[in-house]
């Protein structure tokens, strides 16, 4: 199918480890190159990554735009909250009226990955644990 497939719509990163890139497919996909090559052990994923969905390096995929395309992408600039992220997706508005020049429609998300996407190595761990 189409999914993982789609073409990139916008990368954005900071200057750790994490980027993040949108895609016509209607994803905002997290990466965290520090996952890079661990497995689904090493990551705590029953889940995507163990069944091969996901791979390791992909920290999250946010589908939150319900298949329109998103085009757009960025991190808050407030250092306060860094993991605050903006997407936009387009999507062509319809008219009966032919004579009439009809914009497209955006729709705009603000939204965070959970707690437990934003932590690595004994941090996560711990986290982890203290839910079981």
């Amino acid at each position: 199918g189409a999914r993982g497939r789609a073409a990139a719509g916008g990368v954005t990163g900071d200057p750790s480890s994490v980027f993040a890139s949108c895609s016509k497919d209607g994803s905002v996909i997290v990466w965290d190159t520090r996952r890079a090559g661990l497995s689904s052990i090493d990551t705590f994923d029953a889940g995507p990554v163990a069944h091969g969905v996901l791979r390791p390096e992909i920290a999250m995929r946010h589908i939150g735009h319900f298949g329109e395309g998103v085009i757009d992408l960025d991190w808050s600039p407030y250092e306060d909250d860094p993991w605050l992220l903006a997407s936009v997706s387009e999507r062509a508005a319809s008219s009966e009226d032919e004579d009439t020049e009809v914009l497209p429609e955006a729709l705009f998300q603000f939204w965070r990955p959970s707690r437990l996407v934003t932590m690595y190595g004994q941090q996560r761990v711990e986290a982890i644990e203290s839910h079981r």
